[in-house]
């Protein structure tokens, strides 16, 4: 014989069932909403990493610019300074010229000293032989005019006049 359906039970199981479901169901409305604020949270974080992405792209790109930039500048200063350094090798050898030039004008000039120097020795001797001619042709005079008198214009010879 079947067995009587207890109403009560199946209503106090379809209760039980019913509040399950309903906090199943708020549970999973929950979880939902969660799972949204997480959605919205993860999308607004994913904005940021994106935009930080291509910024970080930006300013990778205009690092490489100036880092070329940078290469550029310092190929140009290379050659600069190679051009400069050979400008100043340049202007040693004309200095080292210039110098050996100076010396040798130099010399010449002690030289040239030395020939006046000698030149002023001659002078001066010559002058003293002059001197001492003078006074020897002043004692032949005197001693002819006692000799003999001579006339007053006849004391000098002409050459002396």
């Amino acid at each position: 014989m079947a067995t009587p359906i207890d109403t009560g039970t199946i209503l106090s199981l379809l209760r039980r069932a019913t509040e399950t479901v309903r906090n199943s169901t708020a549970r999973a409305a929950a979880a939902e909403a969660r799972a949204d604020r997480l959605g919205r949270e993860v999308g607004a974080l994913l904005g940021r990493v994106e935009e930080a992405l291509r910024t970080a792209s930006a300013e990778t790109a205009e690092a490489h610019q100036a880092a070329a930039a940078a290469h550029q500048d310092a190929e140009e200063a290379r050659r600069a300074a190679a051009e400069a350094q050979a400008r100043a090798g340049a202007a040693e050898a004309r200095l080292s010229a210039e110098r050996a030039r100076i010396r040798r004008l130099e010399e010449r000039l002690a030289e040239v000293m030395a020939d006046i120097d000698a030149a002023r020795d001659a002078a001066t001797a010559a002058e003293a032989g002059r001197e001492a001619a003078e006074r020897r042709l002043t004692r032949i005079r005197a001693a002819l005019i006692d000799d003999a008198a001579l006339p007053p214009e006849a004391e000098r010879p002409a050459a002396l006049h």
